[in-house]
């Protein structure tokens, strides 16, 4: 309802509930829900409600989603401030359209006039200089008063026959309607400009601060590109980044993503899925400029792991790929960037 004035209480609760969280009210000083498995011991795989709550409003504690969730003081707008602020605005607005050559400062003011206008008395000046033409010889004296008379004639304006004066009617406000079309038009598209221009220039800060951290959160200085089980063992592959390719790595993807798409997921509150494509977009660029790497530490990283096993089982096994399959002997020097290079190709598909 929206009279209902969102709490910090209610809205944990309702996290907890989606996530399965079993939650009574907020935790005391932002700590987080603590749950036990059934032997007692602590769940450490169960999310904590706050935690995520506090990520999606993005706010570091429960008192600043507290402050954030407070509501607003109604502003009582005087006439006078009302009447300064749409000013302001006309003003902005007609600075705008002058900028981007759409609209001069002298066709706001003719619409203006224009639409200040009674529709009769509109097309009747539209009208007078065709009438006016068309009876050259009428007495100058009697110009305003002929004129009128054939207006409210040709437009059956004092008809006794209803539909007929109806229908005159009708023609008037269609041809004060295409009189002003053109600048209505016009002053419409400025508008619908500059509001959303508006719009976006007040949002871009809180955006680009969103879409700055989404990236960054997904650029750490160590990357595991790989892992893969030996046995019962997982065995990962990292590589490490420097400070300077993570900054041209974020500056890629913050140029792909800085685009329409992402701010329209912004302005819907969409930010799961803005996370989720900072996410993917900055593990394919980081994949994309260190492959090789990544794919010499993999090989590497297996050739050295192989050779350990080896010894350690004192035979090959069969699960071994055939480059790490090798004697000790031959996978010295030569032979052994060799083995690197075969475990390289395997990975990469070639034959």
């Amino acid at each position: 309802m929206a009279d209902e004035i969102v709490t910090v209480d209610s809205l944990v609760t309702a996290h907890a509930a989606k996530s399965n969280a079993p939650t009574e009210k907020v935790p005391d000083a932002d700590k987080p829900a603590e749950t036990k498995t059934e032997d007692n011991t602590p769940n450490t795989n169960v999310p904590d409600p706050v935690k995520e709550l506090l990520k999606e409003f993005d706010v570091e504690s429960v008192d600043a989603l507290r402050e954030r969730l407070k509501p607003k003081p109604e502003v009582v707008e005087s006439s006078e401030e009302k009447e300064k602020r749409e000013n302001l605005y006309k003003v902005e607005l007609q600075k705008y359209a002058v900028e981007k050559g759409w609209m001069k400062p002298e066709e706001f003011t003719k619409l203006d006039t224009l639409k200040a206008k009674d529709k009769q008395a509109l097309v009747y000046e539209h009208w007078f200089p065709s009438w006016k033409a068309e009876n050259p010889d009428v007495d100058p004296a009697d110009i305003e008063t002929r004129s009128k008379e054939d207006f409210e004639s040709e437009y059956h304006l004092n008809s006794d026959n209803e539909k007929k004066k109806a229908r005159g009617l009708a023609k008037i406000d269609k041809e004060a309607s295409e009189i002003l079309t053109p600048l209505e038009s016009s002053f419409s598209k400025v508008k619908t400009n500059f509001d959303e221009d508006r719009e976006i220039e007040r949002n871009l800060p809180d955006y680009n601060k969103k879409l700055a951290k989404f990236i960054q959160d997904n650029i750490p200085e160590k990357v595991k590109v790989y892992e893969h089980k030996i046995g019962d063992e997982a065995v990962p592959v990292e590589i490490e980044l420097t400070a300077d390719e993570r900054k041209a790595i974020y500056a890629k993807v913050d140029k792909k993503l800085r685009n329409a798409s992402t701010y329209q997921l912004y302005t819907k509150n969409d930010l799961t899925q803005l996370a989720e494509i900072a996410k993917r977009e900055a593990e394919a660029e980081i994949w994309q400029t260190n492959r090789d790497r990544a794919m010499k530490e993999i090989a590497e990283k297996f050739l050295k792991k192989g050779d350990e096993n080896g010894y350690k089982r004192g035979a090959v096994g069969a699960k071994n790929p055939f480059p790490l399959v090798q004697d000790h002997k031959k996978v010295e020097g030569k032979d052994h960037q060799s083995a690197a290079q075969q475990v390289l190709d395997s990975l990469q598909g070639k034959k």
